[in-house]
């Protein structure tokens, strides 16, 4: 008996070292000296696929031998389709999503149905992918659109009650311009999400693409719905930055919180021969001049929703060392136009400077940027300049 264990234990070892060498002699052996393993049939079909020969037989009993292997389910499902021969493949599919619950069975029946245009299978499956997503999943919602699908349909058939796959519908939608017909539901769906992430007590759900949502609304000029997502946002927790103020027009304005750079917070900009950096402390930006720069660059900015019929005064601090004072090189501009200031931002030891945003017909959303100026006939300036304290309020 120990001699009959001891054979039988060499042969089966040796039956594992031809299933995993790569041609089909090798892989056909193995099946012959280890009858009962399914994966040496799984892996005789997948040779046999690549050498043009017909696999469905090892498929067959790879199943017979596993029948709960969504690794040997599936790919044998996908064969049987390839051949037409649907019946079969759906029983694969169904058989491998019995078994296992999770993303990658699901996903496979509802390309499955696309396939065969049956939407309402295909929405029911991708619902039901969704529930168990992780990760990217832009394809299911492109798979959706491709069978079918509107926006409003995918958040009401397609999208499950939880914040991940939500989270991956803004992403999804972000990467386009969006209509003004879509405001409505975008902003019920950022509602839901906050509310479930609010659930969510582990702490996996996060900010971003709620964050990715505002950007878009703001590049689309929807600057009203964009801000109230964003006070929605920070007041939850989700978006790390500080909401608008009560009748203010700045953001984080103190500088005492870290600069998110996207939304309705400052961006901060380094471009060669310049440096900066936040100092949260005491609530300054530093921005530091080499003399080497070239061109006028934005250095400090922040995308303003600006409500209609309303001028604002804008105040800020500043203070500058070793800056060449004979001609001033640094200016506010709201997006292309340069605002003029109440004095120029020279001079050493800290002052007090402001600009007057005009009132508008309607809103606007634009950025507000700190931009350093290069001239025909200036200097370019080298030494330091420090900002703090920016404000935003209603002009009298």
């Amino acid at each position: 008996m120990l001699l009959w264990a001891a054979a039988w234990s060499i042969r089966l070892g040796w039956a594992d070292y031809l299933r995993h060498q790569p041609d089909l002699a090798s892989v056909t052996r193995s099946t012959e000296l280890d009858p009962l393993n399914a994966q040496g049939y799984r892996a005789k079909a997948l040779y046999e696929e690549l050498a043009g020969q017909d696999p469905t037989t090892s498929w067959k009993k790879a199943t017979e031998l596993s029948p709960r292997d969504t690794r040997i389910l599936i790919p044998a499902g996908i064969r049987a389709e390839t051949m037409g021969d649907l019946r079969t493949a759906e029983t694969y599919l169904r058989q491998a999503e019995r078994y296992n619950k999770l993303w990658l069975p699901r996903w496979t029946l509802a390309n499955f149905y696309a396939r065969r245009g049956g939407q309402v299978q295909t929405f029911s499956w991708l619902r039901a992918a969704l529930e168990r997503s992780y990760g990217e999943t832009q394809a299911a919602f492109q798979l959706a659109v491709d069978t079918g699908a509107s926006e409003s349909v995918i958040a009401s058939r397609v999208l499950p009650n939880s914040a991940h796959p939500i989270g991956q519908f803004f992403y999804f939608v972000a990467r386009k311009a969006i209509a003004a017909g879509e405001l409505p539901l975008l902003e019920s769906m950022a509602v839901k999400f906050v509310g479930l992430a609010a659930q969510d007590h582990r702490g996996f759900v996060q900010g971003y693409p709620l964050v990715a949502l505002i950007d878009r609304l703001l590049l689309d000029q929807f600057g009203e719905v964009a801000a109230r997502l964003w006070d929605l946002g920070c007041h939850s927790g989700l978006i790390d930055s500080l909401p608008r103020e009560k009748a203010g027009l700045v953001v984080n304005g103190s500088f005492r919180h870290p600069f998110l750079g996207h939304g309705l917070d400052w961006s901060l900009f380094t471009p060669p021969g310049i440096s900066a950096v936040q100092h949260r402390g005491p609530g300054t930006v530093k921005i530091s001049f080499s003399g080497l720069q070239q061109g006028t660059s934005r250095l400090l900015s922040q995308t303003l929703a600006i409500p209609a019929h309303q001028a604002w005064r804008v105040s800020f601090e500043f203070g500058t060392q070793s800056i060449n004072s004979r001609r001033p090189a640094f200016a506010w501009m709201l997006g292309d136009e340069v605002l003029p200031l109440a004095d120029p931002i020279v001079g050493e030891g800290w002052a007090v400077n402001s600009f007057l945003i005009p009132a508008a017909d309607s809103r606007r959303t634009t950025p507000l940027s700190l931009v350093v100026r290069e001239l025909p006939g200036m200097v370019r300036p080298e030494g330091e300049l420090w900002i703090r304290n920016v404000q935003g309020a209603v002009a009298k």
